[in-house]
């Protein structure tokens, strides 16, 4: 249904093209984060809050429902996790780093009092 004349329709896709591409493509990241804002609400709504991972994999699911068999789906959202978990341990990993490589000042005071 569009409920808008071809006269407006012209003007406002005139007034888009005029507009800088960086802000074009700024102004389309803003209204996909909208999108997947409004998406996670209802979401949260229908199924109470849940971790970030799982409503991440709820969202994909509720995106791409009809593109995969309900098999591809379960193997999709599991690979999906399986990943989600390896990028979180790596990540653990990483903020450990500093304890576990000392800075050259903590070597040396630790040097010191030996």
């Amino acid at each position: 249904m569009r409920d808008t004349s071809p006269e407006v329709d012209a003007m406002y896709t005139e007034m888009l093209l005029s507009l800088p591409p960086g802000r074009r493509v700024q102004m389309g990241l803003e209204m996909l984060e909208f999108g997947m804002t409004m998406a996670l609400a209802g979401i949260r709504m229908e199924c109470g809050a849940q971790d970030e991972i799982t409503e991440r994999l709820m969202l994909f699911e509720r995106l791409y429902r009809e593109d995969f068999s309900y098999e591809e789906m379960r193997k999709v959202l599991s690979a999906l996790r399986v990943h989600h978990e390896a990028r979180q341990g790596a990540q653990d990993q990483s903020d450990l780093a500093p304890e576990a490589h000392p800075s050259k000042e903590t070597r040396d005071s630790a040097i010191e009092e030996d």
